[in-house]
């Protein structure tokens, strides 16, 4: 059975970069290499990294789920920016 792993990169990082992402795995090694194998701009490195945390967030349906895979993600775009800058 699958585990549910909310990864979760330090700070608010630059456009484009992939800043959380939701990883059905059986491990949590194998929630960091299957996020590292999916990255955006921010590489491989970013999701092995221990600054960025890992936690079981739950169970992951076994009907629906049979291998590591990526759930959920969210990407740092430039309209966020600019709603940060108050613009």
């Amino acid at each position: 059975m699958l585990s549910l792993f909310f990864l979760q990169r330090p700070g608010l990082g630059n456009f484009q970069e992939i800043l959380w992402m939701l990883v059905a795995a059986d491990t949590e090694s194998n929630a960091r290499n299957t996020a590292a194998e999916k990255c955006g701009r921010e590489g491989p490195e970013a999701w092995r990294d221990p600054k960025t945390s890992c936690e079981v967030f739950g169970t992951a349906s076994p009907e629906r789920f049979k291998k590591p895979c990526i759930i959920l993600q969210y990407r740092f775009s430039s309209r966020e920016a600019l709603m940060l800058a108050g613009a």
